[in-house]
């Protein structure tokens, strides 16, 4: 236990005063970053072979590389699918929890067919390069593409390039198991739409302290990429690199949520010095976010978001100074660049397998057009305050008489508010404090729609009739570097204002979102039967947050109106780091053969 509380302080050093390199030497750097456990990861992911219009859908698992147990030091993953000549399919970034989360990608109908990469890492095993990223093989058919070269011919004809990924023994799915757990069913063949019960048995003392996921998949006959599994993975030797000295562009764990780094460039016609200035960032939302930060001498700056703060559509970034057409501001990627070392499996197209296509294809497309009500539900986040707390006073426009601007609104309504000039020969927004009815002489924050406004003067004008809400705190606010006497808060209508500020302010949409948690759909037959509307799932069921208990309850799901044999599996980790997998086929049978 003091081990781990005196890693824990270490990692806060690392990632707050240790951000900048002036606090401390890099050998200083280093020796602290080399006490801290360095992470591996698995992915289990429910297909190697995807059809546009198919949803992949996989498990993160952070490993300890010294103990195998789950490690909760990253709070972010990244999950990339890669093809020939760093072709970027999917990106995304994925909340950790206790170790371990998950998401999945809808493959477009645009996709090229051909041999892929998925690729999981945190921020964390960058220092230690790709090779010790996790690595699995995926190959894409898209029927609906004539542009099927990737896959189609034969291996001799393939470049050299492409040949399958010995990182790992793989076991046949239908085979892989190990010595710890079991699956059991209430029978051995079932009928379609029929309820399945299954039993885990784990033959460890701490198994309900582990992370495990379970896939009901349709197995294939043909030949095709193998997917890792945790028993045969574990075996895989990490590597024993150490983290390199922490210089320009080096990677620190994201413990507490995402680090987002980046850099201010004074434009050439500006001529202005970077150092020292403030930077705020805005994140609209339910719960707006306004964090601040401070440039070093290069014009460096970095922001760091808890995990809660990353699920923004949108996010404004912009230098705390009226002249902020002087500066650019540019964002470290995110997502490794330009992979040299990734081996692609050779999966072929064989014309035996033209009839499971078409099936497959036709399947899909019904199961499509019925998403409307096999939708998969976002698990909704707890409803947090913004950062500034709850408002004292909040005036409902709708309860006043509508005047033509916000600037004759707020002098006939609000009741504590005044229109100040400043020194800068602009007006302001002021408000007064519960102590003095005299100016204090610090700036009012000013948000609209969650988002920081500087000019005052320029949002005076606009038009009272699109505004809901107008908040206003009295009370002195700090936030960062910077101190203000109260928050006005404006909310419109459409509560898209930010989308009228300048463009170039505007990170990147979905910069800083994460996949949204989700309760995956599993229908339920004793319930609600939907006779009339088709069921062709190929996968039965996904659950990537299975619990296991001592106590027998047995998980449940129903067959579909696909018949044929369908592969269970069971992947993850048991609290003391052992590796699970197991797995057991069940049969779907036309009526007539029951």
């Amino acid at each position: 236990m003091k081990r781990e509380f005196y890693c824990f302080i270490l990692m806060v050093l690392l990632q707050g005063d240790f951000l900048h390199s002036q606090v401390k030497s890099d050998q200083e750097v280093l020796r602290l970053a080399n006490t801290i456990p360095q992470e591996k990861m698995f992915v289990h992911y429910n297909t190697s072979v995807g059809i546009a219009g198919e949803s992949l859908r996989y498990k993160l698992y952070a490993i300890s590389e010294a103990t195998n147990k789950l490690i909760s030091i990253s709070k972010l993953g990244y999950v990339e699918i890669i093809g020939k000549n760093d072709i970027v399919l999917f990106q995304q970034k994925i909340k950790l929890e206790n170790g371990s989360g998950y998401g999945d990608f809808f493959i477009p109908v645009n996709v090229k067919s051909g041999n892929y990469k998925i690729i999981a890492y945190t921020h964390w095993m960058k220092n230690k390069g790709e090779e010790n990223y996790f690595k699995g093989d995926l190959a894409i058919i898209n029927p609906y593409s004539e542009d099927q070269t990737a896959i189609i011919g034969s291996i001799e004809e393939s470049d050299s390039s492409t040949h399958s990924e010995k990182s790992f023994q793989i076991l046949p799915e239908s085979t892989a198991k190990n010595s710890l757990a079991s699956i059991s069913t209430s029978a051995k063949n079932y009928g379609k739409r029929e309820k399945v019960l299954v039993n885990i048995d784990l033959q460890v003392a701490d198994a309900a302290s582990g992370s495990y996921s379970m896939l009901v998949r349709k197995l294939d006959t043909f030949d095709k990429p193998q997917r890792p599994n945790a028993d045969n993975w574990s075996l895989n030797e990490p590597s024993k690199k150490l983290v390199q000295e922490f210089k320009e562009g080096k990677y620190f764990p994201e413990i507490r949520g995402e680090i987002l780094k980046g850099k201010i460039l004074s434009r050439a016609s500006a001529n202005v010095s970077v150092n020292n200035k403030v930077l705020a960032l805005s994140i609209p939302g339910r719960n707006d976010i306004l964090k601040f930060a401070k440039t070093d001498d290069d014009g460096k700056f970095h922001f760091i978001l808890d995990v809660s703060e990353s699920g923004g559509e949108s996010a404004v970034l912009q230098v705390m100074d009226m002249d902020v057409e002087d500066f650019d501001i540019r964002l470290n990627e995110k997502f490794t660049q330009n992979y040299k070392n990734l081996e692609f499996s050779n999966f072929r197209f064989k014309p035996e397998m033209e009839e499971w296509l078409k099936e497959r294809s036709i399947y899909n497309q019904i199961e499509n057009s019925y998403l409307i009500v096999k939708s998969d539900e976002i698990i909704s986040s707890s409803q947090d305050l913004p950062f500034y707390g709850e408002m004292t006073e909040i005036y409902d426009l709708d309860d006043y008489t509508r005047f033509q601007t916000v600037k004759e609104t707020f002098v006939e309504i609000i009741k504590f508010g005044s229109i100040k000039k400043g020194n800068d020969g602009k007006n302001h927004f002021e408000v007064r404090s519960y102590r003095t009815s005299l100016s204090s002489g610090l700036p009012t924050l000013l948000l609209v729609d969650g988002l920081l406004i500087q000019n005052h003067e320029e949002f005076m004008d606009f038009d009272s009739r699109k505004i809901d809400k107008i908040g206003i705190l009295r009370d002195k606010y700090y936030l960062g570097p910077l101190v203000f006497q109260g928050v006005i808060t404006i909310e419109t209508k459409q509560q898209d204002y930010f989308l009228s500020v300048n463009q170039d302010l505007i990170l990147e949409k979905g910069t800083l979102k994460t996949s949204p948690e989700k309760t995956y759909f599993s229908p339920d037959y004793e319930v609600s039967r939907q006779e009339k509307i088709p069921d062709f799932r190929y996968e039965l069921y996904w659950n990537p947050d299975v619990k296991v208990k001592k106590e027998d309850q047995p998980i449940e799901f129903y067959t579909s109106d696909v018949s044929g044999t369908f592969l269970i599996t069971l992947e993850g980790f048991t609290g003391e780091g052992k590796p699970v997998s197991a797995s057991k086929t069940i049969k779907v049978l036309e009526s007539e053969d029951l």
